[in-house]
């Protein structure tokens, strides 16, 4: 009778011990689907390489001959991207020449305007524009893209999806600067 208790009881632990791990996993496939499909799935994107001009593309900044701008993509619903708002904004505020932009292609401006005063980003500094993402050729959040004003047009200089604060940090201070693209 005691070994029918006790292999019960290592029953019982074993299954909720499962539950627990299938949540979990259901979760994170629950949070990949939300990062990489409703941003994808509604844009048509151009091929668009690094060095490429991006035509038509229009950024609130006055466009000069060799300024640099980062986009970071990123969408309201996104765990990660909430994670990388204050590491950004650090980042940009340290190098005021990246002139950092966030950019919520896929969320409506009012949910974007109560998410920003939530999270601090100044809404100066935001952009609600899927046309960005389209000129990009962005298709997921978060993504940081770096641009340069050249030849009156922007140029992409890098375009890379971020899954953590750390990555961001490495790939924005180690973004291309200032140089002539042909």
């Amino acid at each position: 009778m005691l070994w029918l208790g006790l292999t019960s009881l290592a029953l019982a632990i074993c299954v909720v011990v499962l539950g627990i791990m299938l949540l979990s996993i259901a979760r994170q496939i629950g949070v990949l689907h939300e990062r990489t499909q409703p941003l994808a799935s509604r844009q048509q994107t151009l091929d668009v390489q690094q060095g490429d001009a991006l035509e038509g593309l229009v950024l609130p900044l006055e466009a000069r001959q060799g300024l640099e701008v980062t986009l970071l993509f990123v969408a309201t619903a996104c765990p990660v991207c909430r994670s990388l708002h204050g590491t950004y904004a650090e980042l940009i505020a340290a190098d005021t020449a990246k002139n950092g932009l966030w950019v919520f292609p896929m969320d409506n401006p009012q949910v974007v305007e109560d998410y920003t005063s939530t999270h601090q980003i100044p809404g100066s500094r935001c952009l609600t524009d899927p046309q960005v993402a389209t000129r990009c050729a962005v298709t997921k959040t978060p993504t940081l893209v770096c641009l340069q004003y050249s030849d009156d047009n922007w140029r992409l200089m890098l375009r890379q999806p971020i899954d953590r604060a750390q990555q961001l940090a490495r790939v924005l201070t180690q973004a291309p600067t200032t140089r002539a693209t042909a």
